[in-house]
């Protein structure tokens, strides 16, 4: 391969990598602009139910270590037990996160009142509900 032909290959890359970044940044502005209305109201939502900040900051690193901060919403309390230990993920989530119908294990619970199973029994333990061809 020639020189000429060496510098056309690394020059075309170097487009193609420009057209990609351009598209990257187009793509995500007109994504913020396009739900910068829905993050508005979740913002409101918790503001109003959880206070200040709305945000939750987060260091996490990156491509070739490279640390940044990343921007979430602010979807668990700080609630804490007797010990000053905080509770576990499943009971600071919020409402905002898991309105009612949307509880975790809903879906296990309205198949099996589809079935004409009732309610689950709450003292069932995780392996009673694996399939018996799944067990060991």
């Amino acid at each position: 391969m020639s020189i000429r032909s060496r510098w056309a290959s690394q020059k075309s890359r170097l487009q193609i990598a420009e057209v990609k970044r351009v598209l990257d940044v187009l793509g995500a502005g007109l994504g913020l602009l396009v739900l910068s209305p829905l993050l508005t109201v979740i913002s409101v939502l918790v503001w109003r139910f959880h206070g200040c900040p709305v945000l939750f900051v987060q260091e996490r690193s990156g491509l070739g270590i490279l640390i940044f901060k990343m921007c979430k919403f602010r979807i668990m309390t700080n609630e804490g037990d007797e010990h000053g230990g905080l509770l576990p993920d499943a009971q600071r989530l919020t409402v905002l996160v898991f309105p009612a119908k949307l509880q975790p294990g809903w879906a296990t619970r309205a198949l099996q009142r589809a079935q004409g199973g009732g309610e689950p029994d709450a003292t069932a333990t995780a392996a009673s509900r694996v399939p018996a061809a799944l067990q060991s």
